[in-house]
């Protein structure tokens, strides 16, 4: 038996996958290549407020893409994708971005030479989770699945 795939299948996939083109294009293109073309406090100066406006269309996503799980049911897989995206985005929001924040904001305003920090490959490697995450949510919501394993549930 195969999963047909719905309306709001649809929306929740084709926006992780529209919310993925955003994460791939700003923190991997755009956020590399700026510096390349401005200083370093410039290029803090437009990372600090290029990313704060990525986190909030990231909200948006993040809603709408809740808004699809209360409106029909989901795989249980699915759903614990949404949830991992879900969390990471959390943990971006409230523990990586203030604290890059604030290294940025000591650098641009002092001028200081900080000591190296795990604090960018951490948030890199919460991003690749993340969009791998929202590739998952995104192809296999929208490719018909035998229903064997797959079938739809409630959370």
């Amino acid at each position: 038996m195969l999963k047909s795939i719905t309306r709001i299948d649809k929306v929740r996939c084709l926006t992780a996958i529209f919310w993925l083109g955003f994460v791939m294009s700003i923190s991997f293109m755009e956020a590399p290549l700026k510096f390349s073309i401005l200083s370093l406090t410039e290029g803090l100066s437009l990372g600090r407020l290029v990313f704060s406006t990525l986190n909030l269309c990231e909200w948006g996503f993040m809603s709408l893409i809740g808004i699809t799980l209360l409106l029909g049911p989901i795989s249980r897989f699915t759903g614990l994708m949404v949830i991992i995206v879900c969390v990471l985005l959390l943990l971006q929001t409230l523990w990586f971005l203030p604290r890059l924040d604030m290294r940025a904001v000591m650098i641009i305003k002092k001028g200081d030479e900080l000591a190296p920090s795990a604090l960018h490959w951490g948030y890199v490697a919460v991003e690749v989770i993340k969009m791998l995450s929202l590739f998952i949510i995104g192809w296999f919501g929208l490719t018909v699945q035998p229903g064997a394993g797959h079938s739809r549930r409630y959370l």
